[in-house]
């Protein structure tokens, strides 16, 4: 349906056919709602960009502002922190989260059993599940508050609604980039590679003498995922946007559509940064916290920050394979409805 439509590419890149471009490329959609006009007026619950579409026809879709909690639109990597009245990040024994165990991707997936530990960085909010099973994003309902999703009928809950179905299990690569130079984060193949696996990068190693040194390592496949319905975006998703899938530098990502100030959306956020899935690493010999990649407002990809700090968040999910497109042009004014 979507073939031949302008800023999708002709051939896949990036293990997908994607949408680039600098300007407004015909990629909206809406999901949560079938009504076109209710998507345009609640366009924080209901508007998504299509970054690309796979070789078995699933769409790869990316919520187009940030998470909203209340008022809230900024939220902490992993906020277990303020330990012994201390504001710093404390990891047990030395070794800090990956994103699969990241209280952000428990949080957006509906896991976080309403932990209280943190404080949802700035927020000071609890906890408390950000987009499944949350209350503003009703319509991505579970099935199970609890566990989030699989063991309604069991337990004789609610069955899941008809979007959460929509959206297929996804096997979410996760590891460091440390020590990963601009050229390299810049450029949709290399960091795509990288990120799927497939090519060496560098984070520092604890060894056994308890000497800490910089090490190459490739994300193992086999081991370095975690299966679940959404996720943050990759290094890569941000480069490949960009025409050619090279961006060069942070003005030319900042100036492709899927950069999050791009629209002017989320300019009236207080937050500058926007969350990616991919840590930064453990980022000197001498410290064992591990930090975690960034976009800003002018696009700089090479960036950190600390876990706990409180920034923005824009899922990203891949539907089923049978979902298909029934009305809508692409654009913001006539943005996609799906069936």
């Amino acid at each position: 349906q979507l073939e031949g439509k302008e800023g999708l590419t002709t051939d896949p890149v990036g293990g997908m056919y994607r949408y680039q471009g600098t300007d407004n490329v015909a990629n909206w959609i809406c999901f949560g709602t079938k009504d076109q006009n209710q998507c345009k007026n609640e366009y924080d619950k209901y508007m998504y960009r299509i970054i690309g579409i796979t070789q078995g026809n699933q769409l790869y879709l990316l919520k187009e502002t940030f998470l909203k909690e209340g008022s809230v639109t900024g939220f902490a990597w992993n906020h277990d922190y303020l330990i012994s009245g201390n504001a710093g990040y404390v990891c047990p024994d030395g070794i800090c989260p990956e994103w699969n165990e990241a209280l952000l991707f428990k949080r957006i997936n509906g896991k976080s059993n309403g932990t209280s530990a943190g404080t949802g960085g700035s927020s000071g909010e609890a906890d408390t599940d950000i987009f499944v099973d949350s209350t503003y994003y009703d319509y991505l309902k579970s099935g199970d508050t609890v566990n989030g999703g699989g063991t309604a009928e069991k337990n004789g809950e609610e069955a899941a609604s008809e979007w959460y179905n929509l959206i297929d299990n996804h096997d979410w690569y996760y590891g460091d980039t440390i020590e990963t130079r601009s050229s390299k984060l810049y450029n949709g193949d290399t960091m795509y590679a990288i990120e799927t696996g497939n090519a060496p990068t560098y984070h520092y190693e604890k060894g056994e003498d308890g000497t800490v040194s910089s090490q190459p390592t490739t994300w193992n496949k086999e081991e370095d995922y975690v299966t679940a319905k959404i996720s943050l975006m990759y290094i890569h998703d941000m480069d490949y946007a960009y025409p050619g899938g090279n961006p060069n530098n942070y003005t030319n990502v900042a100036n492709s559509w899927i950069h999050f100030r791009k629209d002017g959306y989320n300019k009236f956020s207080n937050f500058d940064y926007e969350w990616l899935s991919t840590r930064w690493g453990i980022n000197s010999p001498n410290d064992a916290g591990t930090s975690s990649r960034t976009i800003n407002d002018y696009g700089s990809l090479n960036s950190n920050s600390i876990p706990y700090a409180a920034h923005g968040a824009r899922p990203v999910f891949y539907l089923t394979s049978e979902v298909r497109i029934t009305e809508g042009e692409g654009t913001q004014s006539s943005p996609y409805v799906l069936k």
